[in-house]
């Protein structure tokens, strides 16, 4: 059975932005960014920021991670809000091709995303209605939560002491 977890959105003019979790698969709807496109994820290979989790003191002011890291934010409402949903990737995850205006929404480049190589991004910012369901809807469904983007990222990526 699956399950819906709705991000906010302008009600009058666009349709439901939402992540769908259906067994090992996590669908991402984003239609002012990809369009008719839904980009599929399996559920092994991402992780939830919970911001409730207590921080387990770790700086980073140590290390660096040796490619440049690409969380960008994908806008579903106004760009003024913030985001409050962060979902991370183990491995590099190649974004679906954007059209011209997702392209400028969550700020990479179009060409880029239809080239052979694509664009792979580290994770996605996302704005989710509640939050706080959301987390537990996707730990619910077998996404790892973590409590901190930066000491997650260090065990998953090659990095470098300074």
């Amino acid at each position: 059975m699956s399950m819906r977890v709705p991000l906010r959105h302008y009600r009058l003019f666009s349709r439901q932005p939402y992540i769908e979790l259906d067994g090992s698969e996590i669908r991402l709807r984003l239609p002012g960014i990809f369009g008719r496109k839904v980009w599929n994820l399996n559920v092994v290979d991402v992780a939830v920021v919970d911001d409730e989790l207590s921080s387990c003191g770790d700086s980073g002011d140590d290390w660096v991670v040796e490619e440049p890291v690409k969380i960008p934010y994908a806008v579903t409402t106004s760009p003024n809000g913030n985001p409050n949903l962060e979902l991370l990737f183990r491995t590099p995850q190649r974004i679906p091709s954007l059209g011209v205006l997702g392209a400028k929404t969550i700020e990479l480049s179009y060409f880029g995303s239809r080239s052979a190589a694509g664009i792979r991004v580290d994770g996605l910012d996302l704005r989710a209605q509640d939050p706080q369901v959301a987390v537990r809807s996707l730990v619910a469904a077998g996404v790892q939560r973590v409590d901190a983007t930066g000491a997650w990222l260090r065990t998953q990526r090659q990095v470098t002491q300074d």
